[in-house]
């Protein structure tokens, strides 16, 4: 596990149960995927990770992003950031939050991503198989890559499923010059 990782994970609980206990988990997710990306912005991951430059001149900036939909209470985690130099480690705080929120809601999100493009009846029989697999509410997200030749590669939390043609064609070149 990363370092950002374990630093997101008692923020991304804590803001998990506050939001839960305030029916605010929308507010909540929008506010951090905000954050998110302006932390995951070049210029503003060059400013957090110049030691000469501190958090808290990025304050206004996080905040604003946040949007009104959690009010003090994200001006409360922002400051607690800042005073801990955390705020580099926000794009992973919201990601946990939408893990957590997921499991909670039995909901998924799995990725496709196949050489051609696939129809909606496919993409409605795939999400199907893997709701029935996953025993989840899956939301499938689709992405065509013209290198993988054929086949695709499903990605559903941690399950990662490669049946592209690049695969299999790298496997057994390894095979060969093995």
């Amino acid at each position: 596990m990363s370092e950002a990782a374990s630093i997101a994970r008692p923020y991304a609980r804590a803001l998990f149960e506050v939001a839960q206990e305030g029916n605010i988990i929308d507010s909540w997710s929008q506010a951090l995927g905000s954050m998110a990306a302006v932390a995951a912005n070049g210029e503003v991951l060059a400013l957090l990770n110049n030691p000469q430059v501190g958090d808290e001149g990025l304050y206004p900036l996080f905040v604003e992003a946040a949007g009104e939909g959690c009010g003090a209470e994200v001006k409360n985690l922002v400051q607690l950031m800042v005073v801990n130099r955390r705020l580099r480690a926000m794009p992973e705080v919201a990601e946990q939050f939408e893990q957590l929120r997921s499991e909670a809601e039995s909901t998924i999100e799995a990725q496709l991503i196949t050489a051609k493009p696939v129809n909606d009846e496919q993409q409605a029989e795939l999400a199907e198989a893997l709701s029935k697999k996953m025993g989840r509410e899956v939301t499938l997200r689709t992405e065509v890559n013209e290198e993988l030749i054929g086949g695709a590669i499903i990605r559903a939390g941690d399950w990662v499923i490669d049946g592209s043609v690049k695969a299999q064609l790298e496997s057994l070149a390894t095979a060969i010059s093995g």
